[in-house]
């Protein structure tokens, strides 16, 4: 719905995909924070959703990255799945592009740990 709101102010398709981009994280933020999301427990949380279709090493990261602080989440998912540049993602969030690397860096130690590998973490892209 804010999208057709605000259709006319998108310049082009690449602003549009990151203006949709801004709004799901500010909606997700704000759904985590409300009331209704503290008392209920979603499909993703149930022990038997979805985990059929993944290996158990693919529901194992999805796992390891839900652990990871809200900033962390954000640049792995906008880095690995949404295909962003550091650039991009700097430019989408409003950091600059060295707080990206810094970030991305820390969450690639942050998921080593969560899921027990050691050694370096400069070679993972």
């Amino acid at each position: 719905m804010q999208l057709v709101k605000h259709a006319s102010r998108l310049r082009s398709r690449e602003h549009a995909k990151a203006w949709l981009i801004r709004c799901t994280i500010n909606f997700c933020n704000s759904h985590h924070r409300s009331a209704w999301q503290k008392r209920t427990v979603g499909f993703e949380d149930r022990p038997d959703f979805g985990q059929n279709d993944l290996s158990y090493e693919h529901i194992e990261l999805l796992e390891a990255v839900r652990q990871l602080t809200p900033d962390h989440q954000d640049v792995i998912h906008l880095f690995y799945y949404e295909g962003l540049s550091g650039k991009e993602i700097a430019d989408f969030l409003g950091i600059s592009e060295n707080t990206v690397k810094s970030r991305l860096r820390r969450a690639r130690i942050e998921l080593r740990a969560v899921l027990g590998e050691e050694g370096d973490t400069d070679g993972i892209e």
